[in-house]
């Protein structure tokens, strides 16, 4: 970040928000290893608690790529940058107290979770296809250069979010994780 942002004359605002979008990123990828790391632990609370940090992970990593899409794209419209930047963190925020609830990390909110996730991330097609229409429709140049980008990352988080539903590799390498980690433990 140090030698492209200069390089290209970008103001403290961009130091800022490529900070904050990278923050986010990081404590994602943080909370993803420690729940990866921690969930073969023999106590189901502490494995459920890793999980629950595990989610919270998530939506932080959620709100960083809003929070650099938003902001970059309706960087001459501070009206609906803020409009899209609240919304988004009330969405986040509620995703949290959904979180704190006990009953959210159990069997019958699996269905709920999904929605939630795949609720706050569809949401992102909303100011995206805003941004477009302020920018002149699909044929403005900006927008063939941006739009597609945005679909590869909707298609690799469906993707991902197709892996989550299916749990593979769990589903067919029960425990696999959980053995090797143990083994490796016991040396």
């Amino acid at each position: 970040m140090t030698s492209v942002l200069p390089s290209a004359s970008a103001s403290r605002e961009d130091f800022v928000i490529c900070s904050i979008c990278l923050f986010c990123f990081q404590v994602c990828m943080l909370c993803s290893v420690g729940y990866h790391l921690f969930s073969c632990h023999r106590s189901e609370k502490t494995c459920r608690r890793w999980m629950a940090l595990d989610y919270a992970g998530i939506s932080i990593g959620i709100l960083g790529c809003y929070v650099s899409g938003v902001f970059y794209a309706f960087y001459c419209n501070n009206y609906w940058r803020q409009v899209y930047l609240i919304t988004v963190l009330a969405m986040i925020l509620a995703v949290f107290f959904a979180q704190i609830h006990p009953n959210y990390l159990t069997q019958q909110w699996q269905r709920l979770r999904s929605i939630i996730f795949c609720s706050v991330s569809g949401y992102g097609v909303i100011p995206t296809l805003h941004w477009v229409w302020l920018n002149g429709g699909v044929s403005a140049p900006i927008v063939q250069d941006f739009a597609p980008r945005v679909v590869v990352m909707y298609v690799i988080a469906l993707l991902a979010f197709l892996f989550y539903i299916s749990k593979v590799p769990e589903r067919y390498f029960p425990g696999v994780n959980a053995k090797s980690l143990s083994e490796v433990s016991t040396v």
